[in-house]
């Protein structure tokens, strides 16, 4: 059921993001619409891998989860192609090994990967695409 939601969640950003897109598309400058595009979609994969982690959390702790880690490679591989977002996609990368194998971590790497530190650096991308936004509505 969670997984349903959190797939309902990441289907209605996305839309949000295309009525965004278009909203003012005549007037606005492309390279500015590309990133606005791939960072929110970037935004979009690391809260969807965010809900489906803390759904996980409640249940299972310190177990390998295939599914969890494939989910966390994907939002490194999404934060890679940004260029711009190497920490996030580092961390997305120590979760995504996290997953696959938790016991192999220890305390000071648990905090890098933390949900807490992830959110973080969310709320910095939040930020950023919001800016973004703003740009190209003037």
């Amino acid at each position: 059921m969670e997984a349903l939601i959190g797939a309902i969640q990441l289907a209605v950003s996305l839309l949000q993001m295309k009525f965004d897109h278009f909203k003012n598309g005549d007037t606005v400058d492309e390279e500015i619409n590309r990133q606005i595009d791939s960072l929110g979609e970037a935004i979009r994969v690391l809260e969807y891998a965010l809900s489906e982690t803390v759904a996980t959390l409640r249940t299972r702790r310190n177990r390998p989860n295939n599914y969890l880690a494939d989910l966390w490679e994907r939002v490194s591989n999404k934060f890679n192609e940004l260029g711009d977002s190497v920490e996030l996609a580092d961390i997305s990368f120590k979760k995504n090994l996290y997953w696959r194998n938790p016991q192999q971590f220890d305390g000071a790497e648990l905090y890098e990967i933390s949900i807490d530190n992830v959110l973080g650096q969310l709320r910095i991308l939040r930020t950023k695409y919001d800016n973004l936004l703003k740009k190209r509505n003037r």
